[in-house]
């Protein structure tokens, strides 16, 4: 379905605001309560709305400006497009892998990276506020293999016309944003106020199919993910072992303390 589509889907079963007319590519903004060009804003809108609920919903390794980032040989951080929500893969040339990472887990695993100045090819990476930040300063050949990403992002363009197609699956699922933000509007000139019980109705439609906003501190749990005891430096193991070892010793001499031995 085309934005148009679902624009006259909101039209006739919806807002009921084109009485009879046949053509509704011949309404103007005069003709109806709400104007094409602010249906059109509010979908774009849903769209990101989805990306915000649902992170994975665009999945990009094609776009050149998106997914092609320009390395700087001896810069540990690379700024990337702020479209960008999360990057599922990296590598540089054609068969170097560089590693997800986040600041606290490499500060804990390698807590001189910031003050190693020797150049190479970076192992890691880990992002922050539209940037990403190497474990290792690029040398000049890491910079001309080139990097290459898959990622997920939000919509690419915000100029949408009636004739574009949304971008995010679940197209007609969309209309239950534009439809909350409609309801949600007071009208200026005829005075109407808002309808809040068909808004809130709306906005559960739209939780329902999308789930529900995340705070920050949600995103960077779901971020950072479960601990990778692979990455944990050996002498992580050994202490736990030791600890281990004389949990057992005490429970062992527990046991005899308590059964007189």
């Amino acid at each position: 379905m085309t934005f148009g589509d679902l624009i006259e889907l909101m039209r006739r079963d919806f807002l009921q605001d084109v009485g009879d007319v046949e053509n509704l590519a011949t309404l103007t903004d005069d003709d109806v309560a709400w104007p094409t060009s602010f249906l059109l804003a509010s979908l774009m809108e849903a769209q990101r709305q989805v990306c915000k609920r649902k992170q994975d919903s665009i999945y990009d390794e094609i776009t050149p400006c998106i997914v092609q980032p320009k390395m700087v040989a001896g810069q540990r951080t690379m700024p990337i497009d702020c479209r960008i929500i999360d990057i599922a893969w990296m590598m540089i040339g054609v068969d170097r892998v560089v590693k997800k990472t986040t600041r606290e887990r490499l500060d804990q695993d390698e807590p001189s990276w910031r003050s190693n100045r020797y150049a190479d090819y970076p192992g890691q990476f880990f992002t922050y506020n539209h940037t990403v930040y190497w474990d290792t300063i690029p040398a000049q050949d890491a910079v001309q293999d080139g990097v290459t990403m898959g990622v997920w992002r939000f919509p690419l363009n915000d100029n949408i016309t009636v004739h574009d197609t949304p971008e995010v699956p679940e197209h007609r699922d969309l209309i239950y944003w534009t439809l909350y933000e409609c309801y949600s509007k007071d009208d200026e000139e005829t005075g109407e106020t808002a309808d809040k019980d068909r808004a809130k109705k709306y906005y559960d439609l739209f939780n329902a199919a999308f789930g529900e906003p995340k705070g920050n501190d949600v995103l960077a749990a779901q971020k950072e993910g479960s601990r990778d005891f692979s990455m944990v430096p050996p002498s992580y193991h050994a202490n736990m072992t030791r600890r281990g070892m004389r949990l057992g010793n005490s429970r062992r001499r527990g046991w005899d303390f308590v059964n007189g031995r």
